[in-house]
């Protein structure tokens, strides 16, 4: 999609195994700004498949995802994308 710019996937049962095709389509796309997946079935390898999405994507800007359970090592893998992501907000609460 050449024009996506948020999307909200909060509350809709988003597990690991959805995130690894977030992932991919996080490493293509250049449109989408904004992915929000609060509250969802997200375990620690989810949230590393996304910090290493984004860790190539520079055009996400905002990542709400607090609410899952992806424990230290998802977050630790969404931290470490910060430096050559671009996003500005990363919101885990």
């Amino acid at each position: 999609n050449k024009s996506l710019r948020r999307l909200q996937l909060a509350a809709c049962k988003v597990c690991d195994e959805d995130c690894f095709a977030l992932g991919e389509a996080l490493r293509v796309t250049t449109t989408l700004e904004e992915l929000n997946v609060r509250s969802n079935d997200i375990a620690a390898a989810g949230g590393a498949e996304l910090g290493a999405a984004l860790a190539v994507n520079g055009h996400l800007r905002i990542l709400y995802c607090g609410g899952n359970e992806m424990g230290d090592a998802g977050a630790v893998a969404l931290v470490r994308s910060l430096h050559t992501s671009g996003l500005r907000v990363l919101s885990m609460r």
